[in-house]
Parts: structure tokens; C-alpha cells; sequence
């Protein structure tokens, strides 16, 4: 007993020690360029209410601090607000255009995020970026593409203190050629892939996973022969997802989506692809063959297809909406790129693990011939009540605006169209909060349809709560059986409010009535979906509550498991009380 006491006492002094020893926020940015006709912008958003010090330091391929440049240097980023500069006005000097390099952000104060954007000196015809990749011991770059005079361009970081031993494979249509490299530590990687592993244009496609002793990052581009470059962070190559959600696609007219998967289970998976218009339905066969669509994927496969072969879509105009990839058991890892082929213009997302009912998005840009558009979804059974927040690189709201999602629902808006205000805006960021979870993406690009870049949600913490309190609704949820009633109210009880059903003022026969107070009818009927939404408007703000409707029969069954669920638990705890 008295060694486990004293083991547990040692464990608990290196933790703090160790604690001590570490800033609160580090920030890995897997690229830093010197070529002068290319830039690296970077932003950092400090959501916290303490203003932060930040410390950036760049690193060579040998994993020593850069000589001939301002390095390194100290930023400050104040409480809530943004810093957002190009690296060529951060590490100023004289140093070889060639060097190869990345840098990190430091800070005592937790919480901060960042985000990257790459692209060359005008005319812009390259544009891209990510937020910061994530560490992992087994990571997986999701496209690579080398046909029709593409190139894949990998960069994987060591920031840790240790040798990376890394084996690198890169994987196609059966093959798998092998590398391996050494990474110091601090130490950074550019690799061409097809120079790299020696290889021939693919004519299929392929990936490239990589295996480490230690903890790595990794960020990669794929540039097209003849316009935009597209970029995306390494996943995890332990990523075994059973539904990617992304909230945008866009087929026929000029506009182009594609999407892949890569099974990185050990099993085979049936793949079932949907999608979906944006009020939630499914796309019919007046607009393409087949709704949903399913694939094989046996382990270690990738599968990227166009959508509109994929679904059989048709006709002349440009169609629009969200996809939805479900897996038969956990297995995958994906991305969706779109975007027009004639102009080169292309921009890839890659799917969040989870909803998120707070995100940040570190970057917005209405001016200067730049638009920012956002993107949310709600694929829940419950209606999602959206509030997005414009604010300044100072901290200041700009505007927000209050949206009301129902199950299935997506939105798809230009944020200066979304939040008037935020028109002409350079700089800042987008705050984004909703009482469930929902899939988010903002895009950033250039009103003459040349470049467009992913700017990815970055989780905001708890206590950053910029802008106006949005409306509330009672009860948020109920439970009604046919034909009955259910009060609703919104906290105040404000004049002039608009009551809808389902989108529609006052309800319909087949989801059933609201009345002026709030007092909604339920249908005689039970709807398909059963789930209905309730929604207030005040003054141009809207909120909403979700209605599920049952028949007497399935409510008793839901109470008696209900109550069984209860005395279970009550038992359970007294037995571990006693």
C-alpha cells in the first residue's frame, strides 16, 4: 500500500511539473514559405478574457531555430480579439527563398485557435488553407493526386523532442510502394510524392499513410495544372467514422463535387451515399437515377467518385444541397472536393467527427474583391437554433443574425447577406452557437470566381459568448398525442409574434395548427417524420421547438420504459452506495 501511495504521489508531482513546464497554447503551423512571390497569412483568435503573449518560433528541416530572419518573435493577441498578419511581416530578414520550414505559436493562455492561408503574389491563382493538424502517432494524407499534370506536395512536422522514425506508403489500386524517413525533432519534412516514392503519373487513385514512433502533424496540397491549389490536414489514420456529414455540394451548370472515402478498418464495409436538397429531402428522380447509392469498400480501399455519375444527376441547371456517406460498421475517413473545372477554381473539406453546438471561424473577408459564405447543417431529429456573430479583429460585433434549422435543413449564405453589417469587412471572425449539434464550413474566396478556400470550424470554449442573447422558447421540447394541445411561449412574452409550423405561419392540416397565443394543435394524423417544428419570430429573430407526435399506444410504451429505466437506475445506485 505504502509504495502505491508513494507511486501515485510521484505520478501526480511529474503531472504538475510537467504542467507547469508546457504553455497553455500551442499552435503548429506546418508551413512557412520565404518565396517572395508567395504568402503565408495566418490568424489566431484569442477567445479567452485575458489578453495573451504569444511566441513565435521557426524552424528549419534540422530542427533548429531559423538564423537571418526576426526570430523568434512576440505577438500580442488581446482578450477576444483576432491578430491577423502575413509571415513575411512577422519574420523579417535576409534568408535563402528555398528554405524549407514552419513555425509554432506559444501562449500561458489556454484556449487560443489558429488557421493558414497560402496563396501567391497577384495575380491570385493559387489559394488555400486549413486550420492547425492535429498530432498523432499514425497519420493518413486522404488525396493524392499525380494524373493530368497534378502534384501532391506532404509536409509533416516533428514538435516534439524526440527522433520521428517514419515509415510512409503510399497506397493505390492494390500497390503500396514504401519509404522511410528520419524527422528530428522540431524538424520538418517537404515532400514531393512523386519524387519522393519514384513513381510514374497515377492513373488511379491513391493515399499516402504514414507511421511514427512519436507524435506528428502533417498538411498537404494538390495543385491543379492550370489554376487553384486545394489543402488539407493529415487525419488520423485510427479515424474510423461511421457517418461523414458535409454540408455543402453543389453539381451540374458550371460546378463540379466530388467525394472520398477510404476504409481504414480492418473489414470490408457497404458504403450508402444520400443527398439531399436543402430543406432536407431527399433529391427525386425527377433530378437524378438513383437516391441513395451504395458501394463496397474492402480494407485499406479508397473510392472517390463524382456525384453526378454517382447519383445519375441531370439537366442543365446548377443544383445544390448536402451529402450524407454512412458506413456499415466504423471504418472511414473522407473528403469532398468542389468546385468549377473550367476556371481551376477548387476548395476541399474534410468531414468534423462530431456536430459542434460552438465553433469558431478564425477568419472573414467581404472587401477587397474577397467574399466569406457559411454553411451549417442540421442533420438531428430535433430543430437547431442557429445564432451567428460577426465580430471585428478588435473584439467588436459587428451584427448577428438568429436562424432556425429543422431536421435535415441547411443553410447556405454569403455571411454579408446573413449579417448585413458585416459588408465590406477585412478581418475577423465568425462565432457560431446552436443548441444542438450541427456540421458547419465557411468558405473564402474571390468574387471573380478564381480561388476559394475552406476556412474549418475550430471549437470555441464555454465562456466566449460574444453578441446578443438570442430568444428562448417554452418548453423547448414536448411530446403530443393527436388532436391535443401544447402552450408555447417565448421568454417575455413579446408582442407581434409570428408563429409557424414547419416554415409555414399558422401550421397546416398535416402537421398540424398553431394559434396567435402559441397554442398549437396537433394533426389527426401522425406526420412521417413525426417530429415537428415550432418556430417564433420577434423582430426578425427567430427560435424554435421541436414537437414529437404519438400515438397513445407508442407513449405508453415509451413511459413504461421510462419507468423501468428509472427503477433500474435508483436500484443500481443503491447498490453502489451499499
Amino acid at each position: 500500500m505504502r509504495e502505491m501511495c508513494v507511486f501515485r504521489l510521484t505520478l501526480l508531482i511529474l503531472f504538475c511539473s510537467f504542467s507547469t513546464l508546457q504553455a497553455e497554447s500551442t499552435l503548429n503551423f506546418p508551413r512557412l514559405s520565404f518565396d517572395p512571390t508567395t504568402f503565408t497569412g495566418i490568424a489566431i483568435v484569442n477567445p479567452s478574457d485575458e489578453d495573451a503573449t504569444v511566441t513565435l518560433t521557426a524552424y528549419g528541416e534540422d530542427g533548429l531555430e531559423l538564423a537571418g530572419i526576426s526570430n523568434p518573435i512576440e505577438i500580442m493577441v488581446a482578450a477576444n480579439q483576432q491578430f491577423a498578419d502575413v509571415t513575411s511581416n512577422l519574420f523579417v530578414g535576409q534568408i535563402d527563398p528555398t528554405t524549407i520550414a514552419w513555425f509554432q505559436a506559444t501562449s500561458p493562455v489556454d484556449g487560443l485557435t489558429g488557421f493558414f492561408l497560402f496563396l501567391n503574389s497577384p495575380p491570385t491563382t493559387q489559394f488555400d488553407g486549413a486550420d492547425l493538424p492535429a498530432l498523432a502517432t499514425q497519420l493518413v494524407f486522404p488525396q493524392v493526386r499525380l494524373d493530368s499534370g497534378y502534384t501532391t506536395e506532404i509536409n509533416l512536422i516533428n514538435p516534439g523532442v524526440a527522433m520521428a522514425e517514419l515509415q510512409l506508403n503510399l497506397v493505390r489500386a492494390n500497390t503500396t510502394a514504401t519509404q522511410s524517413l528520419l524527422l528530428p525533432a522540431l524538424g520538418v519534412a517537404r515532400i514531393d510524392v512523386a519524387e519522393f516514392f519514384n513513381t510514374v503519373p497515377l492513373d488511379s487513385d491513391a493515399y499516402v499513410t504514414v507511421s511514427s514512433n512519436v507524435n506528428i502533424a502533417g498538411f498537404e496540397f494538390v495543385r491543379s495544372p492550370d489554376g487553384d491549389l486545394v489543402g488539407l490536414n493529415a487525419r488520423s489514420a485510427t479515424e474510423q467514422l461511421t457517418q461523414l456529414y458535409f454540408p455543402q455540394m453543389a453539381v451540374l451548370g458550371e460546378f463540379e463535387t466530388s467525394v472520398g472515402v477510404i476504409n481504414n478498418s480492418t473489414q470490408a464495409v457497404i458504403l450508402t451515399f444520400s443527398v439531399f436538397k436543402p430543406d432536407g429531402s431527399l433529391y427525386g428522380t425527377e433530378n437524378l437515377q438513383n437516391n441513395p447509392v451504395t458501394r463496397s469498400l474492402n480494407p485499406g480501399e479508397i473510392l472517390v467518385e463524382d456525384l453526378v455519375p454517382l447519383f445519375g444527376f441531370s439537366g442543365e441547371d446548377r443544383l445544390d444541397g448536402w451529402l450524407q456517406v454512412e458506413s456499415s460498421s466504423p471504418a472511414m475517413t473522407g473528403f469532398l472536393t468542389y468546385g468549377i473545372p473550367s476556371t481551376g477554381l477548387a476548395a476541399t473539406v474534410t468531414p468534423s467527427r462530431l456536430g459542434q453546438r460552438r465553433a469558431i471561424f478564425s477568419h472573414i473577408e467581404t472587401s477587397q474583391g474577397f467574399f466569406t459564405g457559411l454553411a451549417v447543417l442540421n442533420p438531428g431529429q430535433l430543430a437547431a437554433n442557429v445564432q451567428t456573430v460577426v465580430l471585428t479583429k478588435t473584439g467588436e460585433v459587428v451584427g448577428n443574425s438568429s436562424t432556425v434549422l429543422q431536421p435535415g435543413q441547411r443553410f447556405s449564405e454569403l455571411i454579408d447577406q446573413l449579417v448585413p453589417e458585416a459588408q465590406g469587412q477585412s478581418g475577423g471572425l465568425i462565432f457560431l452557437k446552436s443548441d444542438v449539434p450541427v456540421y458547419a464550413s465557411s468558405l473564402f474566396g474571390s468574387n471573380d470566381g478564381q480561388v476559394l478556400a475552406n476556412i474549418p470550424p475550430q471549437l470555441a470554449p464555454t465562456g466566449f459568448n460574444p453578441g446578443v442573447t438570442p430568444l428562448e422558447i417554452t418548453p423547448a421540447l414536448a411530446v403530443v398525442q393527436p388532436n391535443q394541445t401544447q402552450s408555447f411561449q417565448v421568454v417575455g412574452d413579446p408582442m407581434n409574434t409570428i408563429w409557424k409550423v414547419n416554415g409555414f405561419e399558422g401550421g397546416t392540416a398535416t402537421h398540424g395548427a398553431i394559434a396567435m397565443d402559441g397554442t398549437y394543435t396537433a394533426p389527426s394524423q401522425v406526420p412521417l417524420p413525426r417530429v415537428v417544428t415550432i418556430s417564433a419570430e420577434v423582430d426578425n429573430q427567430t427560435v424554435a421547438a421541436s414537437v414529437d407526435i404519438l400515438e397513445k399506444e407508442t407513449l405508453l410504451t415509451v413511459s413504461r420504459l421510462s419507468s423501468r429505466w428509472s427503477t433500474w437506475v435508483r436500484l443500481e445506485s443503491s447498490t453502489r452506495r451499499s
